[in-house]
């Protein structure tokens, strides 16, 4: 019981703080950190959820970082649950230094920095090699450039996998979604799921399988790993392919931290960097593999991919409606990155 309190006393007092941080009040009271050479630092990771395989990420640099710091720098994890937040403020959160390093999902972020969610727009990745190419790409043309915004620097990246539909309905044609209510976590699937004629609804991950029991929702967009995670057998059967982009997500170290590390750690932390990506992205993998593997044991219907007769209408709808949406979201600086950047890739221009 003293535990459970003194966790709930540490969420209140995180929140707290940092939504002083967030409004721009009064200079936060932090203690002048001074790092000797030899000073162990230890940084506090923030993920999405320590669900599926992605975690193992973590663990394996758990190990590396003491073992190639000389033990001078380690990390402790928790999550954005944890710390009773909804991943959709993250990015406010590390430019206010309270915590170290954070998971930050690029669906959940899209409406603080918009130019970000063109990696992730329903209907433009063709492939999960394709989207890594464009995750690379997107980080050295952008995500580099504007450090201010992702509010601090931004290490590696990895993906959850293709983010598929799963439904308590039959899914036989896209006619079906009309009137169904679909849980979405970016701005651009909610405009996917409404030129469908779905009602799309935004709510944390937490909360879904309890929504989905009660009937307040139909379906939900979200990765294969939840097959295991929330069993999702027992609550929607039906997971399709409608063409969502594989979801990645940034690892960021904020800027208080970043700037507070000595320089030889710096250069160790960017020595890692394509290692931590290159496991990331193969993570992302294992969780789609075992996912689908999950949800053919347990006899869910599977539509992955997608079915040929949806192909026509599901790139109408992105070419159509959502890439010229984002456009006018990502202004004339973010349109001209994509078209220099990642219509090479995609054979297509914003």
């Amino acid at each position: 019981m003293v535990t459970k309190n003194l966790q709930s006393q540490n969420r209140r007092s995180f929140l707290s703080t940092s939504v002083k941080g967030s409004l721009g009040l009064a200079t936060l009271s932090l203690p002048s950190l001074s790092f000797a050479s030899n000073k162990q630092i230890t940084w506090r990771v923030v993920l999405q959820h320590r669900n599926g395989a992605q975690h193992k990420k973590w663990l394996w640099l758990e190990e590396e970082l003491p073992k190639r710091t000389n033990n001078r720098l380690k990390i402790e994890l928790t999550t954005i649950p944890e710390l009773g937040l909804q991943g959709t403020e993250i990015l406010r959160v590390l430019k206010t230094g309270m915590v170290d390093v954070a998971e930050v999902l690029t669906g959940y972020v899209a409406s603080d920095f918009p130019a970000m969610e063109a990696t992730d727009l329903p209907g433009l990745i063709s492939s999960y090699p394709q989207a890594r190419t464009v995750y690379d790409t997107w980080v050295q043309a952008v995500v580099n450039n504007n450090e201010a915004m992702m509010g601090g620097k931004t290490i590696a990246t990895f993906s959850y996998g293709t983010m598929p539909v799963f439904t308590k309905f039959p899914l036989n044609s896209l006619e079906d979604f009309q009137g169904q209510k679909i849980r979405v976590f970016s701005p651009a699937q909610a405009r996917y799921i409404t030129a469908l004629g779905g009602e799309p609804i935004s709510m944390p991950i937490a909360d879904v399988y309890s929504a989905l029991q009660r009937g307040i929702m139909d379906g939900l967009i979200t990765g294969l790993e939840w097959v295991s995670g929330m069993k999702m057998w027992e609550i929607a059967g039906h997971v399709s392919d409608i063409n969502i982009a594989p979801l990645g997500c940034y690892i960021v170290v904020s800027q208080r931290s970043w700037e507070r590390l000595p320089e030889d750690l710096k250069t160790i932390v960017l020595g890692l960097s394509e290692e931590l990506t290159d496991l990331g992205w193969q993570l992302g993998q294992e969780d789609m593999d075992s996912g689908l593997r999950l949800a053919a044991e347990h006899n869910m219907t599977i539509n992955i991919p997608g079915k040929d007769t949806w192909q026509p209408r599901l790139k109408q709808i992105c070419e159509e409606d959502i890439l010229p949406w984002w456009a006018k979201r990502a202004g004339k600086k973010g349109v001209e990155s994509f078209n220099e950047a990642l219509s090479p890739i995609l054979t297509i221009s914003a």
